[in-house]
């Protein structure tokens, strides 16, 4: 419980689970590491754990590059996570990360999915070439988008269903193979736009 290590310039790859877990209100640095090929989760983050994750490859693993959970959070800033079978990053469970910077991309699912009451901010990243939409947001997940570009996604931008609620201000949907956005009719009350960029 409440450890802090700082663990910089690692190729952490083709674990047999997670690449790395931070949890147990954990913080910790993480920087310039390669984190891949691993059999669960690039990174998992839960428990009130806190971490830097910044200017890291998070690629290749075989469930999320990153999955915040359990009210996990931490600034993740500037990483390139891509080519992950599951979500890029995957919040739930009252996660609320930061996301800052990042470049999401190439996933094998969706760039960024917030569901069953995950929140986070997400903040000037790029988030494109995803096969399914650049978000998904679903069943009481709330996230905060700020300033994203969300570009060719196979789906959406934007995908907002089954209860879900966003905030969304000076965003590029622009460019996505199905349209910038589809919002379902339950969540439209519960859904704030600002400024996006649509077409």
């Amino acid at each position: 419980r409440g450890g802090n290590p700082t663990l910089t310039r690692n190729k952490i790859r083709d674990g047999r689970e997670t690449g790395v877990f931070v949890c147990h209100e954990s913080t910790g640095v993480l920087e310039e590491n390669e984190i891949c090929r691993n059999q669960g989760s690039g990174i998992v983050i839960k428990g009130r754990g806190c971490p830097t994750i910044a200017r890291n490859e998070i690629h290749s693993n075989a469930q999320a590059g990153i999955f915040c959970c359990d009210r996990g959070g931490g600034d993740i800033a500037s990483n390139r996570i891509y080519g992950n079978s599951k979500a890029g990053v995957l919040i739930k469970t009252a996660g609320n990360p930061s996301l800052r910077n990042n470049w999401i991309h190439q996933g094998k699912e969706t760039g960024v999915y917030v569901f069953d009451g995950g929140e986070g901010v997400l903040e000037d990243n790029d988030i494109y070439e995803n096969q399914n939409a650049g978000v998904l947001v679903t069943t009481e997940g709330k996230p905060r988008l700020l300033r994203n570009r969300i570009q060719q996604n196979k789906y959406e931008g934007v995908w907002i269903c089954k209860r879900g609620q966003c905030y969304l201000e000076g965003n590029d949907l622009r460019d996505n193979l199905k349209g910038a956005m589809d919002i379902h009719d339950d969540c439209k009350p519960h859904v704030v736009l600002i400024d996006n960029l649509l077409q």
